[in-house]
């Protein structure tokens, strides 16, 4: 903390007088004042007068943590002016510095929320496909992707523009004053930076702006050129943008404000864990239900093949159950097969900026991990996008049964009547399949089943054989395995 009776100071003791913080922008626009608008270095020594040693003074205090709304109103109240003429400059700058203080809060309530979740999701050892069968979370994970990605573009934009009228404003004032623009400057567009520039915002764009508007004042002060400029329509265009990212950035804080706590995310996801279980009994007894009415018809084998592979992709495609679980039915839906979602691939590298590592953390809350593992390395994360892939088997048969619809889309036309339908294989190389013909075979294949030594072909050896026939599209194969089973029971 700097002493009063100090004849001057350096700037590195001013920031280490801040302890951390950053130097309002108010104070900084005083300490360049003060050295006549030349830029600052760390070994810079300035006079300070008792105005800005009681500034400096205070900068060790913690600023008091005003509510979102009072950031708004004082915001909305210094920039939303008819014209930027009757902005007050000095209030300009109180105004960024809470527009800072709102971005921060909200990044603080966006990582506190985040946190919360991922805890959450660690404590009930959940893996990524069973995050993605917690509509809740997603939803949530989804909202903050696309406020962060439009908040953080809108306060880059922000950062930039209102600096930059507010430096018009201060080159067009009625007198001109080399030394205080030069001020102004090197106050915006500091190259003492106690606090950092937004992520999307590099250290070139500020070094630009600086040097270009020092060139431009050291120009008309030489030049004594007509400063006068009509205000450009683009100002309208800044508050626009100003009000958008206000609302948003408010949004965002009452949103991230619902998962406040780790007790709070654990509730919401057993919650969502224990509707997923509902749902899923509810859709096993459905099956069950179906695969009765199938059994009395074709068997238990092809029952159980339909019951099995109808809660199969019923926990597959976007509603996958956690490992092993099981309903009242009984049965376990525990699958061997990999997950058909994968990750997608981007080209996008820069996994060191800000914007990368908030990526990585949203992705691991959503997907159990993040994308900048050691399994990805090599591959930038992918920012605000969620993409699936089938792999190659899922396809295939997601393809079959797509198939298998557009093969009866010409029933249409006939409105799909039995006669239609008779009509319509008339031409097919396809045998007809014949209801009663199908139960006298079942009833000779049982009256046989009946004299055959038992324990030679069990339920299991014929499910596992059956289930090759699976998404097979040519009955004369379907026929051959049939015909094999037949053999091997003879045997």
């Amino acid at each position: 903390m700097a002493s009063a009776k100090a004849p001057s100071l350096t700037v590195e003791s001013i920031v280490a007088a801040a302890e951390g913080k950053s130097i309002p922008l108010p104070t900084l626009y005083s300490i360049n004042l003060s050295r006549g608008g030349q830029p600052l270095s760390p070994k810079s020594s300035i006079k300070a007068d008792e105005t800005l040693q009681w500034e400096l003074e205070q900068l060790h205090k913690k600023r008091t943590a005003l509510p979102p709304t009072t950031y708004m109103r004082i915001i909305k109240d210094t920039f939303s002016k008819p014209a930027m003429g009757d902005i007050n400059p000095m209030q300009a700058l109180k105004a960024l510095d809470y527009l800072r203080d709102l971005e921060d809060r909200r990044i603080s309530m966006r990582e506190k929320s985040l946190t919360a979740v991922q805890q959450a999701i660690d404590t009930f050892q959940l893996q990524p496909q069973d995050v993605r069968t917690l509509p809740y979370v997603q939803e949530w994970i989804g909202q903050v992707r696309k406020a962060e990605d439009r908040c953080s573009k809108m306060y880059a934009s922000l950062f930039l523009d209102l600096r930059r009228w507010i430096i018009f404003k201060e080159i067009n004032a009625e007198a001109f004053n080399k030394q205080s623009s030069l001020a102004m400057v090197n106050t915006l567009f500091s190259n003492i930076l106690t606090a950092s520039p937004p992520s999307r915002v590099p250290l070139e764009m500020m070094e630009w702006n600086r040097d270009s508007w020092t060139r431009m004042i050291a120009f008309i002060a030489g030049s004594k050129a007509s400063r006068k400029q009509s205000e450009s329509s683009d100002y309208p265009r800044i508050i626009a943008v100003l009000e958008q990212y206000l609302d948003l950035a408010n949004q965002m804080i009452e949103y991230c404000a619902k998962i406040d706590s780790v007790e709070q995310a654990e509730r919401d996801i057993k919650n969502e864990l224990d509707n997923r279980e509902a749902d899923l009994q509810k859709k096993a007894q459905e099956e069950k239900i179906r695969a009765e009415k199938i059994e009395k018809i074709y068997g238990e084998e092809e029952a159980r093949k339909y019951y099995n592979s109808e809660m199969e992709r019923y926990t597959t495609y976007g509603e996958a159950t956690r490992q092993g679980r099981k309903v009242d039915s009984g049965v376990s839906f525990a699958s061997n097969t990999s997950s058909a979602l994968k990750r997608p691939s981007t080209s996008d590298s820069s996994n060191s900026t800000a914007a990368s590592t908030t990526a990585s953390t949203l992705d691991k809350a959503a997907y159990g991990h993040s994308h900048t593992s050691s399994q990805d390395s090599g591959r930038g994360p992918s920012l605000f996008r969620v993409d699936t892939e089938m792999s190659k088997s899922d396809k295939m048969s997601f393809m079959r049964k797509m198939k298998s619809f557009g093969d009866l889309s010409h029933l249409k036309n006939r409105n799909g009547s039995v006669v239609s339908f008779a009509a319509s294989r008339q031409n097919s190389d396809v045998e007809f399949f014949d209801v009663d013909a199908m139960k006298q075979q079942r009833e000779a294949w049982e009256a046989k089943q009946a004299t055959t030594k038992p324990g030679i072909l069990d339920d299991h050896s014929i499910f596992t054989d059956v289930a090759s026939i699976r998404g097979n599209d040519d009955h004369n194969t379907k026929h051959k395995i049939f015909s094999s089973l037949r053999r091997k029971k003879a045997h």
